[in-house]
């Protein structure tokens, strides 16, 4: 779909874990990649993965989880969902 629009493409990935994943969906022309809290070890490094891709990072909480969980790495996020 990359060639076909300009628009923005913000990939949800809900797989566990999503780090293995972020250079293709990157490669695949994702803008935004947005990642589950929960979803691997080191979010910190997830998000500087991304950062390090030339994309923008996001993350996405699950309704239980608390939002204080994202304190230390608000510095590091373009969106948060």
């Amino acid at each position: 779909l990359r060639g076909s629009s300009q628009k923005v493409f913000d990939c949800h990935l809900m797989i566990e874990p999503a780090d293995p994943f972020l250079e293709a969906f990157a490669a695949a022309g994702c803008d935004y990649i947005t990642v589950h809290q929960e979803a691997g070890p080191h979010l910190d490094r997830s998000l500087q993965a991304i950062r390090g891709l030339g994309k923008k990072a996001g993350v996405s909480l699950n309704p239980s989880t608390p939002e204080t969980t994202l304190e230390y790495v608000l510095d590091r996020l373009d969106l948060i969902l």
